[in-house]
């Protein structure tokens, strides 16, 4: 195969231009070696991006079919209770952030990054999610009142997020 390449090379009809002598350690034209290598990773992202979308659709069906088994009257049964309501909302917006706070104030002499404490700040203030109201469904705790609290916490989060990074 390189004594073809290397003869096609040398004839005055082939469809590359004329270039100066290349070594005999390279037999092939680099286009092809680098075509080999683009495709080999155009196919990886593919596939990182059909992950992504089966994965993203998957949670949002497993969230929507628990979301789907709680009746709409104990949805509304679960807004009027105040007490659970303001309990997850102060819970989740003032005690969460201000740990948050506190384990950043107590780690940071010990290693803790600056990057790694905003990230710690972030995520304790942020609201709860999906995975409550699994781990409501798992335990046969109060779904409903979990998915209002996911609703509302994530309402909040809107104004309180921004308020409790400041």
């Amino acid at each position: 195969l390189s004594s073809s390449l290397s003869s096609s090379s040398s004839s005055s009809t082939s469809p590359f231009p004329p270039s100066k002598p290349r070594s005999r350690s390279l037999s092939r034209p680099p286009s092809l070696s680098t075509r080999h290598l683009s495709s080999s990773s155009s196919s990886s992202s593919w596939f990182d991006v059909l992950a992504q979308i089966l994965s993203s659709a998957l949670l949002f069906l497993l969230i929507f079919g628990m979301s789907a088994t709680v009746e709409v009257s104990h949805l509304r049964e679960q807004v009027h209770n105040k007490f659970a309501i303001l309990a997850g909302v102060s819970t989740q917006f003032i005690v969460m952030p201000l740990l948050g706070y506190l384990s950043v104030l107590l780690l940071k002499h010990r290693g803790l990054t600056e990057p790694m404490a905003l990230s710690l700040l972030i995520v304790t203030a942020s609201p709860g999610g999906s995975y409550s109201n699994w781990w409501c469904s798992m335990f046969n705790a109060d779904l409903a009142l979990s998915v209002t609290m996911t609703a509302i916490s994530t309402l909040v989060s809107s104004i309180m997020l921004p308020a409790n990074l400041l």
